[in-house]
């Protein structure tokens, strides 16, 4: 039974680093971000109310700068009262100056200048000034008749605490939208955190199971971010890979177990009877003849399992020289003759004269074309026909050896399984014959390893054979 893997609660340093991590960098950049907006903020607070002060000033130096007649030795003659009435109307402290520097005229309470004021200084000069200092605005603009004539100055006094007060409620607002903002970033950064921490922690607890030998750990495929599913997803088929090989590796060690226990068995059996002494020569003779063969099979069975694990080796490189392969073919058919002639077989053999050259060491050649050879002259009865066909196709980028027999056939269900280790098909009139299920094995893994296919074909019907294709990369 598969054991799913949830996500564990041992994940919080992670969850909190990566929440951290992304908080602060948030946090980072919305502070920037509020002391460039609040900068900016203020210079346009302070520069909106100087230019409303200067205005206000501007437009009572215009009003009082269009006497009737042109003044008298270039002094502003102006009412008292109509002054006051002017100045009284606007919410700062204005002072009217003459051209000696006297006041005229001043709002409620307004306080005298300085002595040598510069802004005063400047205005009497024709020049409009405006001075920041002590939290105050300073702004003072000539009162000037027929566009040339200075004849006093407008001074205006003008506190900044409604500005910096106005300021203050703007930088609390400001800043309470920030802390707003940072706490639902902490949310999402804590939530976004988990959805890739869980999936993680349930990775490394599901690898951590398998390294303790839970192979049928798997993690559940549920995250709904596509990257992690995804991870999910291939650690999942990864892990049914290993339970698979290692099911695979279990079986083999048992079958090879089972299949070097019966002659290993069988010999010590008839090792004990000659050394008993009690059998007469022709005994001794016959159970001699029976370790030898016992012996000869053991040996090829070693043989064929060391050819299996050097086919599956990762680390196999290709051999740099090139071979004719219809001369390692036609090794193998003389070698398969005698096996064909003892049954009284007909071996029909068509290889094509234009075969590539191909870098295939030659014991992996003539086991691969071997045991296809073996496999068709022990199943197919005495009488029988084994046609083989080598050619290449007409691009020559690949070449083809084909085998085919008119034996007993293998029952389609066991197609699939022909080339598992020690797989034998289970009929009656197969028991009797020899093997040890490696062969097609280690066909199809030789084959494998020069980046080629075996295809096996049979209806399972008696005389109709079976078809085995070995196709190879003529590159």
């Amino acid at each position: 039974m598969v054991a799913l893997i949830r996500p564990s609660h041992k994940t919080r340093a992670l969850h909190i680093q990566l929440s951290g991590t992304i908080l602060v960098t948030l946090a980072i950049g919305l502070g920037l971000l509020i002391v460039i907006a609040g900068a900016q903020m203020s210079d346009m607070s302070y520069t909106a109310f100087a230019h409303e002060q200067q205005n206000l000033a501007l437009i009572v130096a215009s009003t009082l700068g269009q006497p009737a007649e042109r003044p008298a030795n270039g002094m502003l003659q102006i009412d008292q009262q109509q002054a006051l009435a002017q100045v009284t109307q606007h919410n700062a402290f204005l002072s009217i100056f003459n051209r000696d520097g006297s006041r005229l005229a001043a709002t409620l309470n307004a306080p005298l200048p300085p002595a040598n004021a510069p802004e005063l200084s400047g205005a009497l000069r024709g020049h409009r000034v405006n001075q920041t200092r002590n939290g105050h605005l300073y702004i003072a603009v000539p009162i000037v008749h027929d566009s040339s004539l200075v004849i006093g100055a407008v001074w205006l006094d003008a506190s900044l605490e409604t500005v910096e007060a106005s300021l203050r409620e703007r930088w609390l607002i400001l800043f309470g939208a920030a802390f707003s903002t940072l706490a639902i970033a902490a949310l999402t950064a804590w939530y976004l955190a988990g959805r890739i921490v869980r999936p993680l922690s349930a990775l490394s607890a599901a690898a951590q199971q398998m390294a303790d030998g839970q192979l049928d750990t798997r993690v559940a495929e549920t995250s709904s971010v596509t990257e992690l599913a995804a991870l999910g997803s291939v650690f999942n088929h990864m892990a049914a890979q290993i339970e698979n090989t290692v099911a695979r590796q279990r079986e083999f060690v048992a079958n090879a177990s089972h299949e070097l226990r019966a002659p290993l068995s069988a010999i010590r059996l008839r090792a004990e009877m000659l050394a008993g002494g009690a059998l007469d020569a022709e005994e001794a003779g016959r159970y001699a003849g029976e370790i030898d063969l016992e012996a000869t099979q053991l040996g090829q069975l070693v043989s064929e399992l060391l050819q299996l694990a050097r086919a599956e080796d990762e680390t196999f490189r290709p051999p740099a020289e090139l071979i004719a392969p219809a001369e390692v073919i036609a090794d193998c058919l003389r070698a398969a003759r005698p096996g064909t002639t003892r049954k009284h077989q007909q071996l029909q053999v068509s290889i094509a004269p234009n075969l590539p050259d191909v870098r295939i060491a030659p014991g992996d050649l003539r086991s691969m074309v071997g045991n296809l050879l073996d496999n068709a002259t022990k199943y197919t009865p005495e009488g029988g026909c084994i046609t083989v066909n080598a050619y290449r196709d007409a691009q020559c980028k690949q070449w083809f050896i084909e085998v085919r027999d008119t034996g007993i056939g293998i029952p389609p269900e066991d197609l699939t399984r022909v080339t598992e280790r020690f797989f034998r098909v289970d009929r009656a009139h197969t028991r009797q014959i020899p093997g040890t299920g490696l062969g097609l094995a280690l066909v199809l893994a030789l084959a494998r390893r020069y980046g080629g296919r075996l295809d096996i074909q049979s209806s399972g019907i008696l005389g109709e054979g079976t078809f085995a294709r070995l196709q190879l990369s003529a590159a």
